[in-house]
């Protein structure tokens, strides 16, 4: 089965697909590379997963519009 791990969508990795030979799962976690993948970023769909990279894009803008935002306000005296 491929997983589609979507924690490291926003970095030059994308959306990894993954197919290991012995899927290991440990209370919801998928155990990759070391990392223990929450199950909000792993996915047995690629649909799903590309529905939660787009999430997490938007939010990312949201933070980023926010964060120039504030900076815009700032006055030097």
């Amino acid at each position: 089965m491929t997983y589609y791990i979507t924690k490291f969508a926003l970095t030059k990795q994308g959306i990894v697909e993954y197919t290991p030979v012995k899927a290991h799962i440990e209370l919801g976690h998928l155990l990759y590379q070391g990392y223990a993948i929450p199950p909000r970023h792993w996915h047995k769909d690629k649909e799903s997963a590309l529905a939660q990279a787009e999430r997490m894009r938007k939010a990312k803008i949201a933070q980023l519009k926010s964060q120039i935002s504030k900076y815009q306000k700032i006055n030097f005296k």
